[in-house]
């Protein structure tokens, strides 16, 4: 999924939830796991190692599609080792993408074909340039592989999927023992659907499936970010995502590093290497290490970060619905089918920022935002959006500052650079006037100098006589690019002029170097490999400078016409050229706002319940603001009227996504289509892609603005052309059979069934209960005439180079027959009855809520969403924009909740017996008359009360007492805290004679232990969790009223194993009882004495306040 940054997030927030994967080549597949945990499920995301495995990043590019379809096999081969699955294997290659995803596929591909080219065009350049200063230049590289083949439909995509399903027969039928056992789905590029969600679908339709195991462990392997919030949204106690390990720089590595070194991971990996080693186990060195994303930690964490929302005053709480709200809030900084809203970035903390303000609002919501199935709650999203709507401006202008000082940051390391590029100059300029004078001229002391001298020595001898200053008296520094260039320039032409002497030439002079043709250009010198690696470094350097030099031009001409940072920003927004023409051209402004909307509810349906419509897109370059999308629920219609429509087929898909560039992977007879000026559908592949650098300095964060595709017109093109098709080209358009093929060993008790059918040729049967066979269920037919290959017969391989990854197996015990997952019933956003969650593996001095930077030294918005927007002092933050379009205050939604906000907010984790919460964090509860939207304080009160402010959630508590008084005078503090039992931190409200309102944030907050003893092994324990009635104050601990006027608190004290006190007293008739509750939980008792000094003092304190009010 589009979210930039996102993994990176997750890990540096949560770290305990990735950790590092050991492996083992050479014991047997079915021998224990080294890493002490038994997988179940192992799910391929295909396209995630199709790509490096035929391009690899930094790597040698494979010289045939063999090769590059066996590098493939060898990476399953090293998963399976990994994971070593007891049951099922299932790979899935991208199939036909919704319309609403092949828009950002066309993007990506026409940008890629361009960068292409214009790589090309710098290439040409530079070489050109070389060679009329009389260089020499590395031979020609091939034209690069075009990785756009890697889409649904092209003759790549058909051969890659008849190579896999030998691969598989071949692993079935000499496998051994665990391959007998193992059941395998492959589902290929013929079958629609992107692949993590086909693979979704199974395991929504398995889970629920009569006699399935509901305590299955998946494992998930890919590269996307939205794994992570697929598998949540299954809601699997037992899931997993692999994937290789991802560094963030210096920092990041060294953290993985100690991870490594203090769970023992390296000293355990470094036996595993020599027992290989010793055994001869082949293993490529080349492979990113693999790290495994726990999702039954990450819940823990998320557990945690939402404790405050157990106890929203709802008929239902439910931690399942909280983590389907988190799912659907992460869709708000980035996925694959809408542009994330400007204000929101990741980099920013815009996530933590959305975080903290759904923890803050949430009571007020009257339900969670998300519900089963994928459906989605608009008027609770309408408070979430006009909460970022409410700050826009701000994060506009601290998003400008950041960009300034990022700027100036890079400029100043450039200066920094060139200055030392001086000095090295410099000194290298010395050392090569040493190397004139000769023997005596090399005597410096500093070995680097030596060596320069040295090979000057050698070229004197030889006759050249001297060095011509290949600085072409360029000393005064104002040539910046040959400066750059020195130090390679000066290697290359020693080497050369070594060369020559040893030759006995004396072509060593820039004056005698006859300029080369492009003939002699091709020609391939006898060099050794030193200085084919000079050579090569040489040129890669100036290729580098001289993109450098694009980017920086390229940043340069850019003008930001919107200034987000300034006063009337909205208005130039939507008059902007590019924005204007894109917003009216398709309907408008609430057009927008309505598609954009919809398009929420569509990506929430596609994770919970597959795709809503296949035809619908979001049909605009870019997102509204938040501050725009006000009342959203008038468009609740529309967001639940969808038509499912069919997908395109395949070669559809590749006339709707491949640039101009890819026209060789279509049907010979469209290629016309995508080329010819004559075409009808030409305007679809502009030779230029254009672009809209919205502000933007580098060209990968610019808007693309290619055509939408007109699907009508698209098809009635195509259409006339398909007579001339080839037999191989109309298979490529063909739709797969079923879900996909499913395999198993002839010994397996499923190969009966599906021998039957296949011998048959023709039916379907049902598997029927999963308890038969292991979990796994579905429906079978028969396959295709290639794929009914009998026991015993021989396996013929799709190519000669395919043989390589057989390991000698030639005789097919592999049954295989047409899958089809089970029916699709409405997906269950619970944990399934009978299913264990694993033991919680985080200690509680782990657990802490972190708020991740990601960018260097910038401002972070995550606290501004903790805290009322009052205390933003950025009040009315969109006074800047338009008046018609930049006011954003929300309209007040009418509560739909009774009772206080914070009411029980310690009633416990979900409907559990509250944890301890970790140093640091004080409970806020109560935000006023539930009535009056946003927790302004009544008539009469002052805001917020007086004081300090409470603490942000991850800072230490303050040493004072923080108080807020309705109208009368405070009574007297509590006493202070005895020593060696706990610290105290108070914060109280406390109601007025005959008010119903009073305290801190207009309600009340009890007494909290922030630190036990370690004598109790308990930590900020909160004894006097108060939520009374309409925010009231009052309550008391250990039943002992505190404060007269007011409702009693209901105290929800733990009293050492006996029964929680009485609610607070409600003195003078002022106030109504507050409520019993009584935890059952074991604790441990701190001492005696101390317990009951704290009655007795509480006791006298309430006496004396009691007589003076008597008085």
């Amino acid at each position: 999924m589009g979210v930039p940054a996102f993994y990176r997030w997750l890990s540096e927030k949560y770290p305990l939830s990735v950790k590092p994967v050991l492996e083992s080549r050479s014991t047997p597949l079915s021998s224990p796991n080294p890493n002490d945990v038994e997988f179940d499920n192992l799910y391929v995301d295909m396209n995630g190692i199709i790509h490096p495995c035929s391009h690899p990043e930094g790597g040698p590019q494979p010289s045939t599609v063999e090769e590059m379809y066996n590098n493939v096999a060898e990476y399953l081969d090293r998963l399976v080792n990994v994971v070593r699955p007891r049951k099922v294997l299932y790979l899935a290659i991208d199939g036909v993408a919704p319309r609403a995803k092949m828009n950002q596929q066309r993007a990506r591909r026409f940008r890629s074909a361009q960068e292409v080219r214009e790589q090309a065009e710098v290439e040409s350049k530079v070489r050109q340039d070389m060679l009329d200063r009389g260089e020499q230049v590395p031979s020609k590289k091939k034209s690069p592989w075009d990785s756009n083949v890697i889409t649904p439909g092209t003759d790549f995509m058909i051969g890659l999927s008849n190579f896999i399903r030998y691969y598989i027969r071949c692993r079935i039928s000499g496998g051994g023992e665990f391959w007998k056992n193992l059941t395998v789905v492959f589902s290929d590029a013929s079958v629609p659907g992107e692949g993590e969600h086909k693979i979704m679908a199974y395991v929504r339709r398995s889970r629920i499936a009569d006699g399935a195991d509901v305590n299955t462990k998946h494992v998930l392997h890919g590269l996307d970010a939205d794994l992570i919030m697929l598998g949540l949204a299954t809601h699997e106690v037992n899931f997993f995502i692999l994937r290789e390990e991802v560094v963030f720089g210096r920092k990041s590595a060294e953290n993985i590093q100690r991870v490594k070194d203090g769970g023992g991971w390296t000293e355990r990996q470094k036996e595993l290497d020599e027992q290989d080693r010793q055994l001869n186990a082949h293993f490529n060195t080349a492979h990113k290490p693999l790290q495994i994303l726990s999702l039954s930690v990450l819940r823990e964490y998320l557990a945690f970060e939402f404790q405050e929302c157990s106890s929203a005053p709802f008929p239902r709480v439910s931690f399942e619905n909280v983590v389907d709200d988190f799912v659907f809030l992460c869709f708000f900084v980035g996925n694959d089918f809408l542009p994330h809203l400007p204000s929101l970035d990741i980099r920013d903390g815009g996530l933590d920022y959305l975080l903290n303000v759904y923890k803050r609002v949430l009571p007020s919501l009257g339900g969670y935002i998300t519900s089963e199935g994928g459906k989605v709650d608009l008027k609770a999203v309408d408070v979430i959006l006009a909460e970022v709507g409410a700050v826009e401006d701000h994060v506009f202008r601290i998003r400008h500052e950041q960009e300034v000082r990022e700027k100036r940051r890079r400029e100043e390391q450039k200066g920094r650079k060139k200055r030392e590029m001086d000095a090295i100059n410099a000194r290298r300029e010395n050392a090569v006037a040493l190397g004139k004078g000769g023997e005596g001229g090399g005597g410096s002391g500093q070995g680097g100098f030596q060596r320069m001298g040295k090979s000057a020595r050698i070229m004197n001898r030889g006759g050249g006589g001297e060095i011509k200053n290949i600085e072409g008296g360029d000393k005064d520094g104002k040539d910046d690019k040959k400066r750059k260039l020195k130090l390679v320039e000066d290697n290359e032409r020693i080497a050369k002029i070594i060369k020559d002497e040893i030759k006995g030439g004396d072509q060593g002079s820039d004056d005698t170097t006859p300029k080369r043709s492009s003939a002699q250009e091709d020609e391939e010198e006898e060099l050794t490999e030193e200085e084919q690696a000079l050579r090569k470094a040489k040129f890669d350097k100036i290729m580098k400078i001289a993109k450098e030099e694009a980017l920086d031009t390229a940043a340069k001409n850019v003008q930001d016409n919107v200034k987000l940072h300034e006063a009337g920003w909205k208005d130039r927004y939507y008059t902007d050229k590019c924005k204007a023409a894109d917003i009216e051209g398709h309907g408008g402004r609430e057009e927008l706002f309505k598609e954009y909307v919809k398009g929420l509810c569509w990506v929430m349906r596609y994770y919970y319940s597959g795709v809503a419509s296949w035809k619908w897109y979001f049909p605009f370059h870019y997102a509204p603001f938040a501050s725009d999308l006000k009342n959203i629920e008038r468009f609740e219609k529309e967001c639940n009227d969808w038509d499912l429509a069919v997908p395109f087929s395949p070669v559809e898909q590749l006339l709707g996504v491949l640039p101009s560039d890819s026209a060789h992977a279509v049907p010979e007879s469209s290629r016309w289509l995508m080329k010819d000026h004559e075409s009808p559908i030409i305007d679809f592949y502009p030779p230029e892609v254009p672009c809209d650098p919205n502000g933007k300095a580098m060209p990968w964060l610019w808007v693309v603005l290619l055509p939408f595709i007109d699907e009508e017109r698209l098809l009635s093109a195509m259409k006339p052309t398909m007579s001339d098709w080839k037999s191989r080209e109309k298979l490529m358009n063909s739709r797969g059979l079923g879900d996909g093929y499913v395999y198993v060993h002839v010994d397996n008790p499923m190969a009966d069934t599906i021998n039957g059918i296949a011998e048959k040729g023709k039916g379907k049967r049902s598997l029927g209960d999963a308890s038969r066979w292991d979990g796994f269920t579905g429906t079978v037919s028969a396959p295709p005439a290639e794929e009914r290959i009998k026991k015993e017969d021989s396996i013929a391989p799709p190519s000669e180079r395919a043989e390589d990854i057989s390991d000698g197996v030639k005789t097919n015990f592999a049954a295989c027959a047409v899958y089809e997952m089970p029916p699709a019933l409405p997906h269950k956003s619970s944990i399934l009855k009978g299913a264990k969650e694993a033991p919680p593996v985080i200690e509680p001095h782990q657990l802490r809520i972190v708020r991740p930077r990601l960018n260097r030294g910038g401002q972070n918005i995550a606290e501004m969403g903790g805290a009322r927007r009052i205390d933003h002092n950025t009040s009315n933050y969109n006074t800047q924009g338009h008046q018609q379009w930049g006011l954003t205050q929300p309209q007040v939604k009418k509560q739909r909740t009774q009772g206080m906000f914070g009411l029980g907010m310690g009633q416990g984790m979900f409907n559990q017996p509250p944890p301890p919460p970790a140093y640091g964090m004080t409970y806020q509860q109560g935000y006023g008359n539930p009535q009056q939207g946003y927790s302004h304080p009544p008539p009469g009160y002052p805001p917020q009360g007086y004081g300090q402010q409470p603490p942000m959630y991850g800072q230490p508590p303050p040493n004072t007492y923080q108080q807020g008084y309705g109208n009368q005078q405070p009574p007297p503090p509590p006493p202070p805290p005895l020593p060696g039992v706990y610290h105290q931190q108070v914060q109280q409200g406390y109601g007025g004679y005959g008010q119903t309102q009073g305290g801190y944030n207009n309600g009340a907050a009890g007494y909290q232990n922030n630190n036990f003893t370690p004598q109790t092994q308990q930590q900020g324990f909160t004894f006097n969790r108060q939520g009374g009635t309409s925010g009231a104050g009052g309550g008391g601990v250990f039943g002992v009223g505190l404060t007269p006027g007011g409702g009693g608190g209901n105290n929800f004290a733990f009293t050492f194993n006996k029964t929680g006190g009485q609610g607070g007293g409600h003195d003078m008739k002022q106030g109504g009882q507050g409520q019993q509750h009584t935890f059952t939980k074991k604790m441990t008792q701190p001492k005696k004495n101390a317990n009951k000094q704290v009655l007795d003092n509480l006791k006298a304190q309430l006496k004396n306040t009691l007589k003076k009010k008597g008085n």
